[in-house]
């Protein structure tokens, strides 16, 4: 789904008060449900519309799934990895209660804000632990953000000969869904808004070569007659470029 705007917290919330307008009953309905998901009142909520406050901690974290919630594209959370960005909802929508997080981890209440948050980096390590935590959640997590646990428990096994029809539909179903959600997000980091920096640092956390052997398979999946010639070696991409 196209994000209705990408930007930072700050200029997401901006823009989602600009939506809202100035009518009494929109800005109060807009801060009631706020107010529901956070424990602050009013006035408090009203300094965070009119950027005379902002929200930290916890309650940052909220605000910013509440945003994303309603189509924003929050690079904050953008930049989370995927394991983390989980991990983030499940605690924003409260379906995953802090202490359990701080049980299961091993980490402070402190860590725990610091990676959601995107103020710190992780190590593969505790995004290994973070993943096998989150792993019972999968189903409720938004299809745009899903585990790898929950990939792989829908995706056949290549060491069986045939799959049945009902787990090959998932995996279409599954695959279809990634593809609508990559899209907004390629289109972002391939316009002016990211640097070469940035896409330098997406090709090496996929991979290395990751990008560009997705590329000769969705290349692939655009048509029988292209997938024919592949297999036929009729027909292939030009070579992964080099450098930069």
């Amino acid at each position: 789904m196209e994000k209705l705007f990408v930007g930072t917290t700050e200029d997401c919330l901006k823009h989602y008060r600009e939506k809202i307008g100035k009518k009494k009953e929109a800005v109060s309905s807009a801060y009631d449900e706020i107010g529901k998901l956070v424990s602050v009142n009013r006035d408090t909520i009203s300094a965070w519309f009119c950027g005379k406050n902002k929200p930290i901690s916890i309650n940052l974290l909220i605000i910013r799934h509440f945003l994303s919630d309603k189509g924003y594209g929050v690079k904050e959370l953008r930049d989370l990895p995927l394991e983390v960005f989980n991990l983030s909802w499940l605690i924003a929508h409260k379906k995953l209660s802090m202490e359990e997080a701080e049980k299961s981890l091993g980490l402070t209440k402190e860590q725990i804000m610091r990676y959601v948050l995107a103020y710190q980096g992780i190590s593969d390590e505790r995004k290994e632990k973070i993943k096998k935590l989150i792993e019972p959640f999968a189903n409720q997590i938004p299809s745009a953000k899903i585990s790898q646990g929950e990939l792989l428990a829908k995706a056949p096994d290549k060491s069986v000969g045939t799959t049945t029809d009902k787990s090959k539909e998932s995996v279409i179903t599954l695959l279809a869904q990634l593809i609508k959600s990559a899209l907004p997000l390629a289109d972002y980091v391939e316009s002016d808004e990211c640097s070469p920096e940035d896409r330098r640092l997406l090709r090496k956390q996929s991979g290395g070569d990751g990008i560009f052997r997705l590329l000769n398979v969705l290349y692939n999946l655009c048509g029988e007659s292209v997938r024919k010639e592949a297999r036929e070696g009729n027909r292939s991409l030009t070579k992964q470029p080099k450098g930069g």
